[in-house]
């Protein structure tokens, strides 16, 4: 008979963490995960410290990025969250990075000007002062381990990582450690979270030069010494290939596991996770008929025909009365001389206006139909040049185009990432080895939607009893939705849900402001932490024939002790949701006074 999973032989001792993107909300989520992870101790230190890995992507290469360098350098949690808690909530970096591009402002003049390079000037300014990869390679003063930057390069499709430990880039581009510590910790930001349709590529390496950037100049062959020693990849966002970072995580424990000749090395793996696995349904367009909807290419054509000929008849008119008006009156110096004057010079402006701009927009036509027959190939522009688009009418066309484009959309928006995010959870959930070295912290999991789907899902299978209705489960996690969470105007659940709908940016807005949305993010991931750990703990320490009495009854004693904080935090969040950002707030205050 196979013998079910068994727990790691120290649970929580060395902890992998995942941040998944998801801008300005990611990055908030993740720091309320991280410091309910400094609020939780564990043998007499805060859980944080038992992370030694962390793997991030886009959003979460804010915080992850921002924690690591500062740690790095001996700040204090305190000081890392209070930092970058004042940077997410006044730093308004879209308004500012528009004026860069706008005002030719830049400060490094070896970038190309555009949006993403903006952003990582900002990024250098606002969040990493300078600070290179070199701040990182051995990372002195810290219980960190393995630091791993996902990006995604464009030219193989794969991803690409900065990281510390092992080779960076990918097996096409591979970064030596003496390029790596050149690199700026603000461009890896910007190639993390560089997401399609928000940003452009960033190309490395050479966005990514600066003055004392060395190696970067001769790999780029910028050098007079030296010619381009590699080709340019443009990079983009970490999530198009894995948007939580766990294959990062996974290539990393094989690393060790071969290293160290080991069944597993990581006792657990957290994914901090702020996307939706829920898929927006494709609708077809069922527009509303109209009179305009019946106008056809032709139609639209021949009015604008009709307007432009009709301009030119009032124009030419007004030239001809203005004419007429002058020449009867030209001997007199009488008012209607300077009507007539007047009306033939303002006539005959915006006639000449009008005939310019008419040229301009003909010769505008005529490039945009050279390029777009330049980006279609030679066979369908034989197959559709038959085709009478023209004839077709606007409500027969916008069905054949939106389908298209709300089909196209949702397949690189839903159904492509996500499909994506299923394929990597698989990896560590579909694997019997991860049954007690996993915990999922997901922005929607105490949202009432999501909370009641997953409890009908885990009763609708025979594996196990769902956790809240184990014998041993506390009476504060049993009962309804309401019962657990909470369902009041002010309380966590309307939290939660607040904070589980914000969007995808890398702003706050100042409505966002006015609703303390940051405050919500954050709050959200420290419960969410707070109520995943507990449940890992309850099905760690009551599953039956799992290994947990097989370990030293000191162990065992401390986990269970760790499961009782964990509830009373639980009823915490609950009785008072912002208790713990308070107490942070409380004691920047008292420090500052």
């Amino acid at each position: 008979m196979k013998q079910p999973p068994q727990i790691p032989q120290n649970p929580l001792e060395k902890i992998a963490l995942c941040c998944s993107g998801g801008g300005y909300r990611a990055s908030a989520f993740h720091l309320g995960t991280l410091s309910y992870l400094d609020y939780l101790y564990f043998e007499g230190t805060p859980l944080l410290h038992k992370v030694k890995t962390i793997s991030t992507v886009s959003g979460g290469t804010i915080t992850g990025m921002v924690y690591a360098q500062q740690l790095s350098e001996g700040k204090s949690f305190l000081e890392i969250y209070t930092f970058l808690y004042s940077v997410l909530a006044n730093q308004d970096l879209i308004e500012e990075a528009l004026e860069k591009i706008d005002n030719n402002n830049w400060k490094n003049p070896n970038k190309r000007k555009n949006l993403i390079n903006a952003f990582a000037e900002l990024y250098d300014k606002y969040y990493t002062q300078g600070a290179t990869f070199k701040t990182l390679q051995n990372l002195p003063q810290s219980h960190l381990e393995e630091v791993i930057f996902n990006s995604t390069e464009f030219n193989n499709a794969l991803n690409f990582r900065f990281q510390n430990k092992r080779t960076s880039g990918n097996y096409y581009n591979k970064v030596s450690k003496d390029l790596l510590k050149e690199i700026k910790l603000s461009d890896i930001i910007a190639a993390s979270s560089c997401f399609p349709g928000g940003f452009e590529p960033i190309e490395f390496p050479n966005d990514f030069l600066y003055d004392r950037a060395l190696h970067l100049k001769k790999l780029a062959g910028v050098d007079k010494n030296s010619s381009p020693k590699s080709q340019s990849v443009g990079l983009m966002d970490g999530g198009i290939f894995d948007n939580q970072g766990i294959d990062s995580i996974l290539k990393s424990e094989d690393s060790h596991i071969v290293q160290k000749k080991t069944a597993s090395y990581y006792d657990l793996v957290l994914i901090s996770d702020v996307s939706s696995p829920y898929f927006k349904k494709f609708q077809f367009y069922e527009g509303k008929n109209s009179e305009n909807q019946a106008w056809s290419f032709n139609t639209f054509q021949s009015r604008i025909k009709f307007f432009k000929n009709f301009t030119y008849v009032i124009l030419i008119l007004l030239l001809i009365v203005g004419c007429l008006v002058f020449g009867v009156y030209f001997e007199d110096s009488s008012f209607w001389k300077g009507v007539g004057v007047t009306t033939i010079g303002f006539s005959f402006f915006l006639l000449v206006l009008f005939f310019l701009a008419h040229i301009k927009v003909l010769r505008l036509i005529d490039s945009l139909r050279f390029f777009l027959n330049g980006q279609v190939e030679e066979f369908f522009q034989t197959k559709f040049q038959n085709w009478k688009i023209k004839n077709y009418s606007l409500a027969k066309l916008l069905p054949l185009s939106l389908d298209r484009l709300n089909s196209l959309k949702i397949l690189v928006v839903e159904v492509f990432l996500k499909q994506i995010r299923r394929l990597q959870y698989e990896k560590i959930y579909e694997n019997d080895n991860y049954t007690y070295r996993r915990i999922s912290v997901l922005i929607k999991q105490l949202t009432k939607n999501d909370f009641e789907l997953r409890r009908k899902r885990e009763q609708r299978s025979n594996k196990k009893k769902y956790y809240f209705e184990l014998d041993e489960c506390p009476a504060e996690l049993k009962g309804t939705y309401e019962d657990i969470v909470g369902r009041t105007e002010n309380d966590l659940g309307s939290i939660v849900d607040k904070a589980a709908v914000f969007g995808t940016t890398l702003w706050f807005t100042p409505k966002d402001q006015v609703n303390n949305i940051l405050d919500k993010l954050i709050i959200t991931g420290q419960a969410s932490t707070c109520f995943s750990i507990l449940t890992y703990l309850i099905e760690l320490i009551h599953t039956p024939n799992n290994g947990f009495q097989k370990l030293p009854k000191n162990k065992r004693e401390v986990l269970i002790h760790l499961k009782e904080k964990c509830l009373a935090d639980w009823n915490q969040f609950k009785k008072h949701p912002d208790f713990l950002t308070k107490q942070f707030s409380q004691i920047d205050l008292n420090k500052s006074a």
